[in-house]
């Protein structure tokens, strides 16, 4: 068993919010296997995806209608 060790003397990293984009949730017949994105925070469907800058690379996260409004 491998434990990380995490260095508290470095500051924590920084999220910066690039954008923020709304898209459809595909009506029930046309999904073939359940591939919808799930929110971040609380497991509903995701309604919107936000993209983060943390240290150089971009990051992608989805979240639902009601925790995408702590984003803004």
């Amino acid at each position: 068993m491998t434990l990380a060790v995490i260095d508290i003397s470095r500051p924590c990293m920084e999220k910066t919010l690039i954008s923020i984009e709304e898209f459809p949730i595909p009506e029930g017949g046309k999904r073939q296997k359940d591939k919808r994105k799930r929110c971040v925070f609380c497991g509903n469907l995701a309604t919107h995806v936000a993209v983060f800058n943390v240290e150089g690379a971009s990051i992608v996260e989805w979240y639902c209608g009601a925790h995408v409004k702590r984003l803004k």
